[in-house]
């Protein structure tokens, strides 16, 4: 049995040569999309799986860049580094940073890691140091 949009999902040669056209002129999947009359994903599957579309139009560069070479160290944050107390979860305070400064286990200590300790700001977790190390803001939204 069939799909009942089966036929209308599939592409025909003047339906192929005015998405080429459209992608020649630099037109979003999504605007290409409108115009057809279906979703963006669909549009973009069809130009996908289809050889001589998937070939037309600008290159776009794809979203992330490519890392090269071995990765530099993130920049120190413009605070200077607190003492830290190295604090067991269970004595922390309520103004006391919750920022974990040890990566094994310390069988040693009840819960097994500790903490930073330092004091943070009025309803902080962390300390000012460990906020501008932990605290990375919202990318733009790319939309089309």
């Amino acid at each position: 049995m069939t799909h009942p949009n089966h036929e209308r999902s599939k592409w025909n040669d003047e339906d192929r040569s005015r998405v080429a056209v459209m992608l020649k002129r630099g037109l979003s999947r999504r605007e290409i999309a409108l115009e057809m009359g279906i979703t963006r994903s669909a549009c973009g599957g069809r130009i996908h799986r289809d050889d001589d579309l998937r070939t037309v139009g600008p290159r776009r560069p794809p979203s992330r860049p490519k890392r090269v070479g071995s990765m530099t160290p993130p920049p120190s944050p413009p605070i200077p580094k607190p003492e830290m107390r190295r604090v067991p979860l269970k004595d922390l305070m309520q103004d006391e940073c919750t920022w974990p400064v040890t990566t094994l286990p310390d069988r040693s200590v009840i819960g097994g890691y500790l903490f930073c300790g330092a004091e943070t700001q009025p309803l902080g977790k962390w300390c000012p140091y460990h906020m501008c190390i932990g605290y990375v803001p919202p990318r733009e939204r790319r939309h089309g």
